[in-house]
């Protein structure tokens, strides 16, 4: 006696499986996406940071040693980028 074809058995689990593959794949695409645009937002902050770094920086300093503070605001959920530097005039 030969069998043709798939029994049920056989055809739902695959369809189960494929059913989760799809659905894994979609909850990977929505956190690549939500990694995307925080990195975004985190690289402008960074930008910003770094702009308002040099222009401490290449201002005149009369201590001889001074400490460079600059804090930005980039995400309403996260804490904001700190960034410290030590200048000295010499």
């Amino acid at each position: 006696m030969s069998k043709k074809g798939f029994t049920l058995v056989e055809i739902v689990l695959t369809l189960g499986l494929w059913l989760l593959g799809i659905f894994m794949f979609r909850i990977f695409l929505q956190q690549a996406a939500i990694s995307l645009s925080i990195s975004e937002k985190l690289i402008l902050a960074l930008q910003q940071a770094r702009a308002q770094m040099e222009a401490q920086r290449n201002s005149t300093f009369e201590a001889e040693l001074t400490l460079l503070k600059v804090e930005v605001k980039w995400d309403a959920h996260r804490p904001p980028l700190r960034l410290f530097s030590l200048r000295s005039k010499y």
